[in-house]
């Protein structure tokens, strides 16, 4: 099993820390709204 985060599922703040990291001015400009972040995978 696995879980998907999507920038949208962190506070504001945080996204745009995330967003600066990353250097771009919104979600939009790397795909993030529609591609996650991360995944999270549960070991077996």
């Amino acid at each position: 099993m696995s879980v998907e985060i999507y920038i949208d599922d962190l506070k504001p703040d945080i996204q745009r820390q995330v967003l600066e990291e990353l250097g771009l001015e919104t979600a939009e400009d790397g795909n993030y709204d529609i591609i996650p972040l991360f995944s999270v995978e549960r070991p077996e």
